[in-house]
């Protein structure tokens, strides 16, 4: 969005010329205060667009994301007894999605979103005493949703 509004000045003067150019019956060299004035107009609208264009991309690029991450689970997750159902931590699910997901933190969001839409569930596991990391949480898949297409 930053790239679009940088370009904002340059887009007001195209307008304005060709709205100047729309309107004079003899071409002079100088743009009205009138025809300025609309051309901001018409700026504002294509600054808002450019807002909305950029909210649906994103959209889908978490869409992308979550379906990507989503092959992921279904192809990494286990038979867990204990849960009844397939699952995964979500540190194995990063060490199968790592030439995919870069950073950790980029699993947040579509996990988020699978577990929003009912396909996933995270589960925290309980920490034992004593040294080493945490552990991370589970990633369990619902039985229903493994054949599905996730976040349509």
């Amino acid at each position: 969005m930053a790239s679009f509004g940088s370009k904002m000045l340059d887009r007001v003067a195209k307008v304005a010329a060709i709205l100047h150019l729309a309107d004079a019956e003899e071409l002079d060299g100088e743009i009205g205060a009138e025809t300025m004035a609309r051309a901001i107009c018409v700026a504002r609208y294509l600054l808002v667009h450019g807002q909305i264009a950029s909210s649906v991309m994103d959209a889908d690029e978490g869409r992308r994301s979550a379906r990507k991450l989503w092959a992921f689970v279904v192809k990494g997750a286990k038979w867990s007894p204990e849960h009844g159902c397939y699952a995964l931590s979500r540190s194995e699910l990063r060490a199968r999605a790592k030439g995919t997901f870069t950073r950790v933190v980029e699993l947040t969001a579509p996990l988020d979103s699978l577990a929003e839409h009912g396909y996933i569930a995270l589960v925290e596991v309980a920490n034992e005493a004593g040294p080493g990391r945490p552990r991370t949480p589970l990633v369990l898949v619902n039985p229903d949703a493994a054949t599905g297409d996730p976040v349509r």
